[in-house]
């Protein structure tokens, strides 16, 4: 008589669930630094507004002071821009005088790391390095420039949670 089998062994069972262990072990970890970026990913989509600003207004009105924000003092209307409302996850959007805007994430995110995106001068050489421009000096009218992505000096971001849009530019 031919006997049917009618289910695992014990030793095929323990198998499975070792593996199935292991990958949770390494795809856990992977998610949670995955589920970080896509939150700091979520600051650069707020700058994004104020960039556009700042850009346009330099370029059709010349330097000036470039302050918005949501803790400042003063208002956008200079810029002709809306200051980013703070989320969950990003604590404040601000664009300095001289156009530096910097993304403070909240402290549940990175450690309240925060960005900067600097205005710079485009680089003439593929070696040269960008300079920084500030955009409230009359000397700088009219120079043209890119944003350059940077982590904060204060409060770095760690490296595995820098957006692929700074990671050729973090420093």
């Amino acid at each position: 008589m031919k006997r049917i089998q009618q289910g695992f062994t014990l030793i095929e069972l323990m198998i499975v669930v070792a593996i199935i262990g292991i990958l949770a072990a390494v795809a856990l970890p992977a998610y949670q630094d995955y589920t970080v970026r896509a939150r700091v990913t979520e600051g650069l989509s707020l700058a994004s507004g104020l960039k556009t600003a700042i850009s346009e207004t330099f370029t059709t009105s010349g330097p000036r002071s470039m302050i918005c924000g949501t803790t400042t003092d003063t208002d956008c209307d200079a810029i002709n821009a809306t200051p980013p409302a703070a989320t969950k996850n990003v604590a404040s959007v601000q664009s300095a005088a001289d156009g530096v805007i910097t993304i403070t994430y909240d402290s549940t995110v990175a450690n309240g790391a925060t960005l900067r995106y600097i205005p710079a001068t485009q680089a003439t050489a593929r070696l040269e390095a960008p300079t920084a421009l500030a955009l409230n000096l009359a000397a700088n009218g009219g120079a043209p420039f890119v944003y350059v992505c940077r982590t904060g000096s204060t409060t770095p971001m760690p490296a595995k949670y820098v957006p692929t849009a700074c990671k050729g530019a973090a420093s």
